[in-house]
């Protein structure tokens, strides 16, 4: 995306190993002209930046917290200075992105600065290591309530235009993998027994679509 459509990137993350990241450790071009798309429209196999991206060893999370050698930001903190419908957002934070999206989602000004959304949600999760005292607590059967609650109010101003869903159901062989009977029983299912423990899915702001009719 920043070769496609020049976008400036900031990268966060505490966990990956740095010799393992190329952005992360600085070894990736960085406002390089050379990072053109293929004839085949086919981007660089290795990460390569057409606008200059920020490497921050940091994660997100619901609150700023160092935690186990690791700094934790907030999205709310990061979004301060930024203009409406101006964000692009790719979010996999392994289980802290319920909180995250909450706090997003109170607070107007910055919920209209997201213009597209793509992230990964984990009902299979805790709320990560950062997670606030009050999450902690609940019930089992109350944060998945809370979850599904988080994914309805993205609703109200996201339009979903896509997820993973299909394809998994599409490959979903239980029969294969569980066949000896050991697989553990799904915090969240379909009817059919499908599992959504876990799932990629986009959204784009709703405003964005209006304007184009």
């Amino acid at each position: 995306m920043s070769a496609q459509y020049k976008l400036p990137t900031k990268l966060f993350d505490c966990f990956i190993p740095l010799e393992r990241s190329m952005p992360m450790s600085g070894r990736a071009p960085n406002g390089s002209d050379t990072c053109s798309l293929d004839p085949s429209g086919s981007a660089s196999p290795q990460p390569c930046y057409a606008k200059f991206y920020e490497a921050h060893r940091d994660c997100l999370g619901p609150q700023q917290v160092s935690v186990s050698g690791r700094s934790y930001v907030t999205l709310l903190g990061e979004l301060t200075k930024y203009p409406k419908q101006s964000v692009h957002l790719k979010m996999d934070v392994e289980g802290s992105e319920w909180s995250v999206l909450e706090q997003l989602m109170d607070s107007k000004e910055d919920w209209d600065k997201i213009r597209t959304l793509d992230m990964e949600v984990h009902f299979h999760l805790g709320g990560g290591e950062a997670e606030l005292p009050m999450f902690l607590k609940m019930e089992e059967k109350d944060q998945l309530e809370r979850r599904v609650k988080v994914m309805e109010r993205l609703r109200e101003k996201m339009e979903c235009t896509g997820s993973t869903l299909e394809v998994y159901r599409q490959g979903w062989t239980p029969l294969d993998s569980c066949s000896k009977g050991d697989c553990e029983e799904p915090r969240v299912y379909l009817p059919t027994g499908f599992s959504v423990n876990a799932f990629a899915v986009s959204y784009v702001h709703k405003s964005i679509l209006s304007e184009g009719q």
